[in-house]
């Protein structure tokens, strides 16, 4: 049983540091584009990474908590709240790229904008919370 628990605190602080670096990889790639239909192509393959590693998380954090009895603690609770704020995050920055109108000339300044707040506050509390946790 120590060990399963071992082994779930390490994938899910390695998934945790693959979400930061997929952030910083949609920071970038927001960064350099030139086009938004272009960078909503690339998306269609980030956005799902990002979105399997926020569920790597939460798996972990289920079988860990399930490994310790479903002993809440406040660190608990607000990685859960944190995982539902995330989500949110990821769905309202998924459906601001879908309705950016492609035809419009500030159409991905104006997402990029909108999107580079929500990656920032996004990195900022992942951070946050690791180093609260740690």
């Amino acid at each position: 049983m120590n060990e399963m628990y071992t082994l779930t605190i390490d994938i899910h602080d390695m998934a945790i540091a693959v979400l930061l670096l997929l952030i910083a990889i949609n920071v970038w790639m927001l960064q350099i584009a030139t086009d938004i239909r272009l960078y909503a192509k690339k998306m269609r393959i980030i956005m799902p990474l990002t979105s399997l590693m926020i569920a790597t998380i939460i798996f972990t954090g289920v079988v860990m908590m399930a490994a310790k009895h479903l002993h809440f603690t406040l660190q608990n609770n607000a990685m859960i709240a944190f995982a539902f704020v995330l989500i949110m995050m990821e769905v309202k920055r998924r459906v601001w790229l879908k309705r950016s109108r492609p035809s419009a000339p500030d159409a991905l300044d104006l997402y990029r904008k909108k999107a580079m707040w929500l990656m920032g506050a996004e990195a900022v509390l992942t951070l946050l919370l690791s180093w609260w946790v740690w």
